[in-house]
């Protein structure tokens, strides 16, 4: 690779990040949006959901928003999963947490986070 294709190359690249970076300009616009959806999936009374049900779902539909926007990194999103389905009331910590493993797995995990 000559010189002036690597410096053209490294140009496409700066140009594709700047333009990347004007789509999200506005990502507060997003954040609203993803906050009205789990808003409005809570407070529209859903027939036969049962309230941890329609808590869920709601959680689904951030997640959903999220993913398809890309709003948030996906392992981002994922966390913010794990947070808001016990916050939501939909499923308890403990029963949300039993799916990734015990507390020591956690424990250990975030040590290592922390050394870092």
């Amino acid at each position: 690779m000559g010189l002036k294709q690597y410096f053209g190359f490294i140009s496409k690249r700066i140009s594709a990040l700047l333009q990347r970076s004007q789509l999200f300009q506005h990502r507060w616009i997003g954040y609203i949006i993803a906050v009205a959806i789990y808003v409005t999936l809570l407070l529209i009374p859903l027939p036969g959901f049962e309230p941890s049900a329609q808590r869920a779902f709601a959680v689904f539909g951030l997640a959903a928003f999220s993913w398809g926007t890309t709003l948030l990194p996906l392992p981002v999103t994922a966390i913010v999963i794990l947070f808001l389905l016990p916050f939501s009331g939909a499923i308890s910590a403990q029963e949300t947490y039993a799916y990734f493993g015990n507390r020591a797995v956690f424990f250990i995990l975030g040590a290592f986070i922390l050394a870092l």
